[in-house]
């Protein structure tokens, strides 16, 4: 539905022009009517060039994120980590191994659950009535991700260029102060839109801590021998448990790191507008100064270049990061769209041929659209012109 809508918006836009230029010729023609007859049906060619200076009302992207379906590589790997301690598990009889002694099998274990084949290594490791044994059990890497993603959107509502203009007019003189007439107008600007964002952040956080079993055995009552003590299969010696009464498990931080990967979209709208207009002139003069009003229909030739660029980036945190996948997707193309127009000047005659005018004009243009690699684009052409040129008239109005 919005195509008819601005069929019919640009539609009321011509008729309000005509209908404002056809008020203006009849209000003009009525008041100088009187002194119609006796003017000359002369008519007079003129030609100006100029510089000029216009606006068009917004350009927009849109695209989804490509970096989103590319591999980021995990920055660690979760889980636990390196050779494990060959402590066995609390419901089994078992040899075990700690780093600082040992609780193995005796021959009667199995019978009395007890073994005097058992051995520590330092007077610290007695604490009341408990005999504590450590053993380092490999490391253990948690890793927490978060991605956002999110489609990239970027409007200017600021977009501007200069440009060139020519322009030649053929004038009947109605009276010695109004003329009618037709204008031809050619322009040319350059339209610039560059668009940078970010769409895409994956985030790792890292954490690796070392694991170390602690096993704590009871030894109601029984004297431990001084440290080091290694007891032997064969026996005897004090008795204690083969199964620990007591088990924890610490952990340490040892390392820890962030790791970031990260996308940089940049895309690129050039528009090299050439404007042809055609319409009718109402031109009336008071001494040494001139206004004008014009309006018609206009065709707008846009050579259009436009370019879509996604590079995904990623590194650890605080360090230069580096490119991991690359998109980069361009077209240009010819379009023609048409429009209407509407222009007044002001001028100042330096000389009887020679004049120097300001101008004012708005366009109305069908909007453009397109689409580079999966990014869509839109230009609304509606805008406003201003600028200056210098006319010369071959046919001085006497």
């Amino acid at each position: 539905m919005k195509e008819p809508r601005r069929a019919f918006e640009r539609s009321n836009h011509m008729r309000m022009v005509a209908w404002g230029f056809g008020c203006c010729c009849m209000t003009l023609s009525l008041t100088t009517g009187a002194n119609a007859e006796e003017t000359s049906n002369g008519g007079a060619w003129r030609l100006s060039g100029g510089v000029m200076y216009r606006s068009i009302r917004s350009v927009s992207f849109h695209a989804p994120t490509q970096s989103s379906t590319a591999y980021v590589p995990a920055a660690a790997t979760r889980g636990i980590h390196g050779p494990q301690a060959n402590v066995g598990d609390l419901n089994t009889f078992t040899d075990r191994v700690y780093d600082n002694g040992f609780v193995n099998q005796d021959a009667g274990t199995i019978s009395d659950a007890a073994t005097w084949y058992w051995g520590y290594k330092d007077a610290s490791q007695v604490v009341d009535d408990t005999l504590r044994f450590q053993a380092q059990s490999g490391t253990e890497t948690t890793l927490n991700r978060q991605t956002e993603t999110t489609s990239f959107q970027a409007k200017d509502s600021n977009n501007d260029g200069a440009g060139v203009m020519v322009q030649a007019e053929r004038l009947w003189h109605a009276s010695d102060r109004l003329s009618f007439g037709l204008l031809l107008q050619a322009s040319y600007v350059q339209l610039r839109s560059t668009f940078r964002n970010a769409s895409f952040r994956d985030v790792q956080a890292w954490t690796t801590f070392s694991r170390m079993v602690e096993d704590v055995y009871d030894l109601q009552g029984v004297t431990p021998p001084d440290a080091p003590y290694s007891g032997t299969f064969a026996g005897p010696g004090p008795l204690i448990g083969n199964i620990p009464d007591a088990r924890s498990l610490q952990q340490q931080r040892v390392a820890s790191g962030t790791y970031e990967a990260y996308n940089q979209i940049a895309s690129r709208l050039e528009i090299d507008l050439t404007t042809i207009s055609l319409g009718a002139v109402m031109d009336g003069r008071l001494g040494r100064f001139r206004s004008a009003l014009s309006a018609g229909p206009s065709l707008n030739i846009m050579a259009v270049d436009a370019s879509h660029h996604e590079t995904l980036r990623g590194g650890p945190a605080g360090s230069p990061s580096s490119p991991l996948a690359a998109w980069y997707d361009a077209d240009d193309q010819t379009k023609v769209e048409p429009g209407v127009f509407a222009q007044i000047a002001i001028g100042f005659a330096l000389t009887d041929q020679l004049s120097i005018d300001l101008f004012g004009r708005a366009d109305w243009v069908s909007r453009l659209t397109g689409k580079v690699g999966p990014a869509n684009y839109k230009a609304n052409l509606d805008g406003h012109s201003a600028g200056f040129m210098l006319t010369w008239n071959f046919a001085p109005h006497q």
